[in-house]
């Protein structure tokens, strides 16, 4: 290996370009901030990685045209400021990774690139003045890289079923229309503005680009019949990102993407309604979409979505106030909530409603006093105020990162405590990155929180409890609850409720008629204990 690099750009090495020609099993060579007094005249055939920063057409069509390099797999040519064109590379047949980004003088690119198919990384990325690519035929192809090439005017054409490809670059490009050809890929487009798909027989949607997996649009510059049209035709989707976006409908054609699992929103300033939605989705994020009308959140809210588990929802509370729905069975106020469950870990679904304030926060997780903090790719974002949070607990997943971090103390007493169905106690906080004032530590007490257990993957409600199990004053709540509950069935579950006066007044009555049976319960058990002693 050589490696040639200077700090300073104004070096030059004296030398007649023939120094490597004996080098016969070299195999990487880099060169990095170096020039020659004279150009490279000769390279060896053994090399398998070649980078070049400064190189130069005339010195690339000389060493490159006139000789075979069956070994070379890489061949990198960023930020050659003299290179104007990429000549005939036929005599790399085995290449896997091209790279000549930033090479901002670049203007043609000789045909025969289009036919290394051991090529799998293409990389033209930020060639501001190619206008045009050769067309491709790159069976082994799996990224390929077009963004700000601002003066690129067409995708090249697709020579060939082009199935391992996964990611296509064109953000700000000049490009307006994909070719017939385009519906070869099986490929992600990421930030693709003013892009309209072809025409074909006179119906844009006629062509089904079933192997489009991700779009990441800008659809600040896409209208919104464009949008219908890409969805309709990108039918099997899994990843979609129209952030920063102008429209305020989201259409009604999201309902057939069942394939969905990643929908990304953020920032969509104007939307209103959501016509359409994935019934399959996982993922959503629409941070500061403060536009949505309450009927589109109470969609995000559907129990259904979330019975499966899985699922991460993070989005504005609106003017009007949000409440928690019905199906969370536990329900607080505050800045934490926390619960008891024994014989296997359970699949929870959580909602935090935060109240509007500057600040922002994270969620902590505590297992038998152990924190199993959430990652911060949670919500990809920083937890906002003024949004809504609702996301499985990944409980198990959690445990076993504890068991890691924590060792062998936590490890073994979680399986002991499973092993003899044992409770376990967890607790979900909600903290500030910084100090906060207490007005705004007050305003965070406001807070509300629920839990819900998700029955498909849990044996029993028994399983999972709301109540210390392992202090006395639970009986007295499960008695007081029961109790309750003859007088007032909406109170069955574990609610907060805004309170009356005339509700307080009838809940007076209710406590005067139920002292007598708790202090006769706890005399009960206080004449047990003594019997027993």
């Amino acid at each position: 290996m050589i490696y040639l690099n200077s700090p300073s750009t104004d070096l030059v090495i004296d030398w007649n370009g023939e120094a490597l020609e004996k080098m016969t099993n070299l195999k990487t060579l880099i060169i990095e901030n170096v020039s020659f007094s004279k150009g490279l005249k000769y390279l060896p055939s053994s090399l398998r990685v070649f980078k070049w920063n400064g190189c130069s057409s005339e010195s690339l069509s000389s060493i490159i045209c006139c000789k075979r390099f069956e070994d070379m797999k890489v061949l990198t040519l960023d930020d050659c400021q003299y290179l104007t064109h990429i000549p005939n590379v036929s005599g790399l047949p085995n290449l896997e990774k091209f790279s000549f980004e930033k090479c901002k003088n670049l203007i043609a690119i000789h045909d025969s690139i289009g036919n290394l198919n051991k090529l799998e990384i293409l990389n033209a990325y930020e060639c501001i003045k190619l206008e045009n690519f050769p067309p491709l035929w790159l069976p082994s192809l799996k990224e390929l890289e077009f963004s700000y090439c601002k003066r690129l005017k067409s995708f090249p054409e697709l020579l060939c079923k082009m199935t391992n490809t996964k990611e296509i670059g064109m953000c700000i490009t000049s490009t307006r229309e994909l070719p017939f050809s385009f519906q070869n890929l099986r490929l992600s487009l990421f930030a693709c503005e003013m892009l309209r798909f072809p025409k074909h027989n006179d119906k844009m949607y006629s062509i089904m680009f079933s192997n489009v997996e991700a779009l990441h649009l800008n659809p600040y510059y896409l209208p919104y019949e464009c949008l219908q049209i890409v969805l309709k035709s990108c039918v099997n989707v899994k990843y979609l990102n129209l952030s920063l976006g102008n429209f305020k409908i989201l259409p009604e054609c999201l309902n057939e993407c069942h394939l969905m699992r990643t929908l990304i929103l953020n920032l969509n300033k104007h939307l209103e309604e959501i016509r359409g939605f994935p019934p399959n989705l996982k993922y959503l994020n629409a941070y500061g979409c403060k536009s949505l009308s309450s009927s589109s959140r109470r969609m995000f809210l559907s129990q259904q979505l979330h019975e499966a588990g899985f699922t991460t929802f993070s989005f504005p509370n609106g003017t009007e106030v949000i409440r928690i729905p019905d199906w969370f069975e536990h329900q607080s106020r505050g800045q934490s909530i926390s619960f008891w469950f024994c014989k296997k870990i359970p699949s929870i679904t959580s909602i935090i409603i935060l109240p509007d304030d500057e600040y922002n926060f994270r969620f902590n997780l505590f297992v038998n006093g152990y924190e199993c903090t959430f990652p911060e790719f949670k919500f990809r974002t920083p937890h906002f105020s003024g949004h809504t949070y609702l996301f499985d607990m990944n409980l198990e997943e959690n445990i076993q990162g504890c068991k890691i971090f924590h060792g062998i103390n936590f490890e073994s007493e979680m399986d002991k405590a499973l092993l003899k169905n044992e409770w376990i106690y967890v607790e979900l906080k909600l903290q500030s990155r910084i100090w906060m004032p207490e007005n705004v530590l007050k305003m965070l007490r406001s807070t509300e929180m629920g839990i819900h257990v998700c029955k498909e993957k849990n044996n029993t409600n028994e399983d999972v409890i709301f109540t210390n199990p392992y202090s006395r004053k639970r009986k007295l709540d499960e008695y007081l609850n029961a109790s309750l509950f003859q007088f007032h069935p909406t109170m069955k579950k574990h609610r907060f409720v805004e309170v009356g006066v005339s509700e307080t007044e009838i809940l007076q009555q209710q406590h005067l008629a139920l002292v007598s049976g708790m202090r006769n319960l706890v005399l009960t058990e206080t004449k047990e204990k003594e019997h027993h002693g």
